[in-house]
Protein backbone atom coordinates (compact mmCIF):
# COMPACT_ATOMS: atom_id res chain seq x y z
CA UNK A 1 0.00 0.00 0.00
CA UNK A 2 2.39 2.69 0.97
CA UNK A 3 4.18 1.85 -2.58
CA UNK A 4 1.48 3.36 -4.37
CA UNK A 5 1.17 6.16 -2.45
CA UNK A 6 5.07 6.75 -2.47
CA UNK A 7 4.81 5.98 -6.21
CA UNK A 8 2.07 8.78 -7.00
CA UNK A 9 3.11 11.61 -5.03
CA UNK A 10 6.87 11.00 -6.80
CA UNK A 11 5.08 11.50 -10.31
CA UNK A 12 4.36 14.98 -9.63
CA UNK A 13 7.23 16.29 -6.74
CA UNK A 14 10.64 14.52 -5.84
CA UNK A 15 11.08 14.48 -1.97
CA UNK A 16 12.69 13.61 0.79
CA UNK A 17 12.14 10.79 2.68
CA UNK A 18 10.42 13.42 6.21
CA UNK A 19 8.18 15.24 3.32
CA UNK A 20 7.41 11.53 2.00
CA UNK A 21 6.28 10.49 5.54
CA UNK A 22 4.27 13.37 6.79
CA UNK A 23 2.62 12.78 3.01
CA UNK A 24 1.60 9.41 3.83
CA UNK A 25 0.53 10.05 7.13
CA UNK A 26 -1.93 13.02 6.14
CA UNK A 27 -3.43 10.28 3.63
CA UNK A 28 -3.72 7.52 6.15
CA UNK A 29 -4.78 9.78 8.77
CA UNK A 30 -4.73 9.14 12.40
CA UNK A 31 -5.74 5.40 11.98
CA UNK A 32 -1.99 4.75 11.25
CA UNK A 33 1.33 6.20 11.12
CA UNK A 34 3.94 5.34 8.98
CA UNK A 35 7.56 5.06 10.77
CA UNK A 36 11.12 5.76 9.68
CA UNK A 37 11.43 2.24 10.82
CA UNK A 38 9.09 1.16 7.94
CA UNK A 39 9.77 4.06 5.53
CA UNK A 40 13.09 4.10 4.96
CA UNK A 41 13.52 0.21 4.59
CA UNK A 42 10.98 0.52 1.70
CA UNK A 43 12.46 3.36 -0.05
CA UNK A 44 15.79 1.19 0.15
CA UNK A 45 13.93 -1.82 -1.39
CA UNK A 46 12.05 0.35 -4.05
CA UNK A 47 15.48 1.98 -4.76
CA UNK A 48 17.17 -1.79 -5.15
CA UNK A 49 14.10 -2.99 -7.22
CA UNK A 50 14.87 0.22 -9.66
CA UNK A 51 11.21 2.07 -9.06
CA UNK A 52 13.02 4.36 -7.78
CA UNK A 53 16.23 7.05 -7.54
CA UNK A 54 18.03 8.57 -4.96
CA UNK A 55 20.30 11.99 -5.22
CA UNK A 56 22.16 14.05 -2.51
CA UNK A 57 21.27 17.87 -2.48
CA UNK A 58 22.94 19.83 0.48
CA UNK A 59 20.23 21.04 2.86
CA UNK A 60 18.78 24.44 3.30
CA UNK A 61 19.61 24.89 6.95
CA UNK A 62 22.35 24.81 9.21
CA UNK A 63 24.52 22.91 9.76
CA UNK A 64 25.56 23.06 6.10
CA UNK A 65 26.99 19.78 5.68
CA UNK A 66 24.37 17.69 6.19
CA UNK A 67 23.31 16.18 2.51
CA UNK A 68 19.23 15.22 2.03
CA UNK A 69 18.58 12.10 0.37
CA UNK A 70 15.78 13.48 -2.55
CA UNK A 71 13.40 10.77 -4.31
CA UNK A 72 12.45 10.38 -7.79
CA UNK A 73 10.47 8.01 -9.36
CA UNK A 74 12.36 6.11 -12.56
CA UNK A 75 10.19 4.90 -15.86
CA UNK A 76 10.06 1.87 -14.20
CA UNK A 77 8.19 3.18 -10.96
CA UNK A 78 5.54 4.52 -12.85
CA UNK A 79 2.28 3.04 -11.51
CA UNK A 80 0.65 1.63 -14.69
CA UNK A 81 4.69 -0.79 -15.26
CA UNK A 82 4.36 -1.75 -11.27
CA UNK A 83 0.96 -2.79 -11.91
CA UNK A 84 1.46 -4.38 -15.41
CA UNK A 85 4.70 -6.38 -13.77
CA UNK A 86 2.81 -7.62 -10.72
CA UNK A 87 -0.03 -8.80 -12.69
CA UNK A 88 2.23 -10.72 -15.05
CA UNK A 89 3.94 -12.60 -11.98
CA UNK A 90 0.71 -14.18 -10.68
Amino acid sequence: MYEFLILSHLMKNSAHGYLIARIINDIIGPYARVSNGRLYPLLAKMEKDGLIAVRTEPASTPPGDRQLRVYQITEAGTPLRVIASFVSTR
